[in-house]
């Protein structure tokens, strides 16, 4: 779920700040005067609780995805940060939607048969003890209709604020922390980089019931030498490697493509989408081809006659779908209403 080997390459140049998160809330306080405030990839981390509790389903219990979405929260708020979670909307690429779907069919569980699949929320069954449920309960407990209206139901009654991502949940995140209302997004989707984010949180497993995160940081990755990591290299290592919306260029290793961007590829792919200007979309896509094919400059590591040739036949590469995804995904159009006192 995030751009073909972008964390390897990450890693190759930062292994990030393990941290406290209590103390980057702390060290905000003490240089803003008020607690570090995050954006929470929320669809991300409801399909993470989905994988890691599936072996629990089989030992009793109830509801054990949000369960483990309540801990999440509960442990942001004892690091004493301000957490805003975001929510994928209904303008979400459908490539995307596709693999991690964010609306299915209702169920008319908790309790019952599977009958009367469109009965109304407020009509359905509820059931008082774990050991009372069928085979459908348990199954429909993991259904992303049934966790995520649970979900916002923890957050309203606990006073967090929450809201609907025109898009992708990590693009709306990213423009929350272009914007300033957020000083961090949580995620672990090497996406938000291309998206604009420049302090990306993950959530680690906790130290004595300590939050703990490692921290990235574009500014440190844009500064180090010579392996620099810009926003541009990662658009263009998500065109060629492949991510969520297609599956890039056949043969094309996440080095390939990096070699290829730090020698501006993606700098100029980002600018000639950006301005609009097709008709040089097939000059670049020539010099690419030449510069893989025959490493005439000698600046890469090697030749890449293979790769070369399949970039050459990718009718679809490069696609302006794809980039405007990356490049102009949907967002708010304004964040004011968003600012917090």
């Amino acid at each position: 779920m995030t751009i073909k080997g972008l964390w390897e390459e990450v890693a190759k140049v930062s292994q990030g700040y393990e941290v406290e998160l209590a103390r980057l809330s702390a060290d905000c306080f003490h240089e803003k005067g008020r607690p570090l405030r995050i954006a929470v990839d929320t669809p991300l981390a409801i399909f993470q609780f989905k994988e890691v509790t599936v072996a629990a389903e089989k030992h009793g219990g109830m509801n054990h995805t949000t369960r483990t979405f309540y801990y999440h929260v509960l442990h942001l708020l004892s690091a004493g940060v301000e957490p805003l979670f975001v929510f994928d909307g209904p303008g979400k690429p459908l490539e995307k939607g596709s693999r991690h779907p964010t609306v299915i069919r209702p169920c008319r569980h908790i309790g019952g048969d599977a009958a009367g699949q469109n009965t109304a929320i407020t009509d359905r069954i509820r059931i008082s003890a774990s050991s009372a449920r069928t085979q459908a309960d348990i199954a429909c407990e993991r259904q992303l209709s049934h966790v995520i209206p649970l979900c916002r139901d923890i957050l309203d009654n606990l006073g967090i604020a929450h809201r609907d991502a025109p898009g992708e949940a990590e693009a709306e995140c990213a423009a929350l922390e272009k914007a300033g209302i957020v000083d961090a997004v949580l995620t672990r989707d090497g996406d938000a980089f291309v998206f604009g984010s420049r302090n990306v949180l993950q959530k680690l497993n906790a130290e004595n019931k300590t939050a703990m995160v490692r921290q990235f940081k574009m500014d440190e990755l844009e500064a180090a030498r010579p392996m620099i990591l810009r926003r541009q290299d990662f658009f263009l290592l998500a065109m060629m490697a492949g991510g969520d919306y297609d599956e890039g260029i056949l043969g094309c290793g996440s080095n390939i493509a990096l070699e290829a961007a730090r020698q501006g590829y993606g700098s100029e792919l980002q600018q000639l989408f950006k301005h609009r200007r097709p008709e040089s979309l097939a000059r670049w896509k020539d010099k690419l081809v030449k510069e893989l094919k025959h490493n005439q400059r000698n600046r890469l590591n090697r030749k890449w006659a293979v790769v070369a040739k399949n970039v050459a036949v990718a009718s679809n590469f490069p696609s302006r779908r794809v980039a405007e995804y990356y490049l102009k995904p949907a967002v708010s159009p304004t964040l004011e209403e968003l600012e917090v006192d």
